[in-house]
């Protein structure tokens, strides 16, 4: 079925299943670095040296296990045909440490508020 046949409703489930899914493609990283470092989507692509349907799937692909993370960015990085492998290792692991800042600046408040215990007590529990 093509997406002229679908109705409204249908229409709305499969955005509403696309925007859910997109947190957890590589879009994600990919947009924190284009935005953090002021590239276009061109630019980007031409950084990794992909042709434009690689980009197009590249950006689509799952987000790298954080236990193997430059491993499996640098399997989805050849899986797409980078030819600037490197590039996009090194772009997904700025990306990364910059969600990870936001996130850690971030911890105190929402750990105090949903525990309802002590900035002390947050201290302690933090890393």
């Amino acid at each position: 079925m093509g997406w002229r046949e679908l109705t409204d409703e249908q229409l709305w489930q499969r955005w509403g299943r696309s925007m859910a899914s997109r947190d957890k493609q590589l879009d994600l990283l990919l947009r924190i670095h284009r935005e953090r470092r002021r590239y276009s989507l061109p630019e980007q692509r031409h950084m990794f040296c992909v042709n434009e349907a690689d980009y197009r799937r590249l950006r689509q692909m799952p987000l790298p296990r954080a236990d193997q993370f430059v491993e499996d960015a640098r399997r989805i990085a050849l899986a797409c045909n980078a030819a600037n492998p490197d590039a996009l290792v090194a772009a997904l692991e700025y990306a990364r440490m910059v969600m990870g800042r936001a996130l850690d600046d971030s911890l105190p408040t929402e750990e105090i508020a949903s525990s309802g215990s002590s900035i002390e007590g947050a201290a302690e529990r933090s890393p």
